[in-house]
């Protein structure tokens, strides 16, 4: 799809993880009718149910459709067209592209694994908290062990095993506080917990538009907060909208060094920006 240089009429996304809601927009933009179709009841669903559909609202107001709940039965090729059929009886016709973006595996294939004795599990390197694999003098970092599948995940992860080979330290890898991100418009960005239970409840701060989504003709973000109820510590946020992307990085400062709602309450944001958003969330809380 990076490489095409056909603009599809009628494209059809199947998968509503990142990959297909940053795909959505990309061509959504460029003027193709798009049909983003997720097995699940919403999109993004490994985040938070709430801000998956808030994204599919914005979405449908930009001229996509999303169909979640649907699984595909059947795709088949005619004269060129596509026909994809539905689980529950439905079906779409004349779509030119289909772009398959249902997650990501490991691509571990002729690295010859089997001759250095460096056991895999569920196709990917087996590897200990420090990226350790079973063989002490071989190290396995980033997509290949199947752990945060993200670039800067990647790169923390070199930079804490470097430290660890020269300084002979242990420093690990916090995979919470690691921010995942989705390019879309709006854009999405979360970091932390995302459900409820076991002592932690999520707050929601309602769309209020704030002086720099005024000034910037955009629509007020989506926050939500996750938060142990004994002690208000930030356990995790999303983010649907404005510079999203750019804002989470407060919130992995939190998750990152278990930081209460006080603690960031109390840092003064300046006025008007889209991160002070994160000060009306927290002080929706209460």
């Amino acid at each position: 799809m990076l490489t095409n240089t056909d603009l599809p009429g009628k494209l059809l996304i199947v998968g509503g993880g990142a990959i297909g809601c940053e795909f959505a927009t990309l061509y959504n933009t460029f003027g193709s009718e798009v049909i983003l179709v997720e097995a699940l009841e919403s999109l993004l669903p490994r985040e938070d149910r709430e801000a998956g559909l808030n994204l599919q609202e914005a979405f449908e107001a930009q001229g996509i459709t999303v169909k979640t709940g649907m699984s595909i039965k059947r795709i088949t090729v005619v004269d060129g067209r596509v026909r994809a059929e539905f689980a529950n009886g439905e079906s779409i016709d004349a779509v030119d592209r289909v772009l398959v973006g249902v997650g990501r595996a490991p691509n571990i294939e002729g690295l010859n694994l089997e001759a250095a004795g460096v056991r895999t599990e569920h196709g990917a390197v087996k590897v200990n908290e420090l990226m350790q694999t079973n063989v002490p003098h071989i190290y396995a970092l980033g997509d290949v062990t199947g752990g945060v599948t993200l670039a800067h995940a990647a790169q923390r992860e070199a930079q804490l095993l470097a430290q660890n080979l020269l300084q002979g330290s242990s420093h690990v890898l916090k995979e919470p506080a690691v921010p995942r991100v989705a390019f879309c418009h709006p854009e999405v960005a979360a970091v932390g917990t995302s459900r409820e239970g076991d002592g932690i409840r999520g707050y929601t701060l309602p769309r209020v538009p704030n002086g720099r989504s005024v000034v910037d003709k955009v629509a007020p973000a989506f926050v939500k907060l996750f938060l142990k109820e004994q002690t208000s510590e930030i356990t995790g946020a999303v983010i649907v909208g404005e510079a999203a992307t750019e804002i989470i990085h407060e919130m992995a400062v939190a998750v990152e060094n278990g930081l209460t709602l006080q603690q960031v309450g109390n840092t003064v944001h300046a006025h008007p920006t889209h991160s002070k958003n994160i000060l009306y969330a927290i002080q929706s809380c209460g």
